[in-house]
């Protein structure tokens, strides 16, 4: 894959042209990375700018064992790319990951301002509700991706997490971004690469670094020295199940001068409701939660295995 332009379609939103060629075009769709912002990128390198583009499908060039060609790169996120492969490796010693960036030019990178120190991904699902609450002293600032958990098309489920969004802006005075993102579309056949050793595309490969690299752009534009995305797993279920998003791989991923903070890991998800309930009872604040994958319209159908356990826990 050679990535070619970096097109600046608005002062807001970014989209990446590229071409292929090899056995691993069958898993690209004929529509690009589109990413929209909703901040100007005006002052954005695109030695930053490409980040999103490279976690996205850095592991399919990993399994694939493909060469990706980029312009211009980040060198702190150049060299971080060994080392949080290295995660993958020790995490499925079945596969072999081969394949390597090869970068025409590296560039060194300080932010542009430092109007916020910490920032965090949030969905208003526990474990974001968890990293909020213990780190809500530093005021960080708010990034959630639309097109992650609800999709581009789910207009419905957007507004209503939109309206968490603003509970956060309006009760604790938090700033937020919201990125607007069609990188879940961009990619197919992907479960063909790990099916039969029993894993499975999204989670068990691309939703950790793929999400955290949509931040870079952010991050250099505010100065965020720490980047936290909550946990999923504790190390108490290594070995029972494997997952993307693990301190081995995203606390190895840095950009800038952000380094990553896989927050919780200690803490299982009974845990982490506690620590909820701690801080409802101390405050007297309700707070939303959004726990639920199986309905559209950003709501909790209260029905599904997720939502079942997360009352059960309360």
């Amino acid at each position: 894959i050679e990535i070619k332009r970096i097109v600046r379609e608005t002062d807001t939103c970014v989209r990446y042209e590229i071409h292929l060629s090899g056995r691993w075009k069958r898993y690209f769709r004929n529509k690009p990375l589109t990413i929209d912002y909703g901040v100007n990128l005006s002052a954005v390198p695109d030695s930053i700018l490409v980040i999103p583009l490279l976690t996205n499908i850095l592991p399919i060039a990993w399994l694939c064992n493909a060469e990706i060609i980029v312009p211009v790169i980040d060198k702190t996120f150049y060299l971080s790319i060994e080392k949080f492969k290295k995660g993958y490796v020790d995490m499925y010693p079945d596969f072999e990951f081969k394949g390597k960036v090869t970068p025409l030019r590296v560039e060194e990178n300080r932010p542009l301002a430092h109007s916020h120190r910490v920032a965090m991904f949030y969905s208003a699902g526990v474990d974001s509700w968890d990293t909020f609450i213990r780190h809500k002293d530093e005021q960080p600032l708010l990034l959630t991706i639309w097109g992650s958990d609800v999709r581009l098309k789910d207009t419905d489920g957007w507004n209503n997490i939109q309206k968490y969004i603003n509970f956060m802006t309006e009760v604790f005075g938090l700033d937020s971004v919201v990125i607007r993102s069609n990188f879940r579309e961009t990619l197919r056949h992907l479960e063909e690469l790990c099916e039969e050793k029993g894993a499975t595309w999204w989670h068990d490969f691309q939703h950790g670094i793929a999400i955290i690299g949509h931040a870079a752009p952010i991050s250099y534009l505010m100065g965020i020295e720490t980047l936290c995305i909550a946990s999923s797993f504790t190390p108490s279920e290594k070995g029972i199940a494997n997952c993307a998003s693990d301190p081995t791989i995203d606390e190895k991923v840095a950009f800038c001068s952000t380094r990553v903070l896989h927050d919780g890991y200690d803490f299982n998800r009974l845990m982490k409701v506690q620590n909820i309930i701690d801080f409802v009872k101390e405050t007297g604040i309700d707070l939303p939660l959004h726990v639920c994958w199986e309905s559209s319209g950003g709501k909790n159908c209260s029905h599904c295995e997720k939502c079942a356990r997360t009352m059960l826990a309360i």
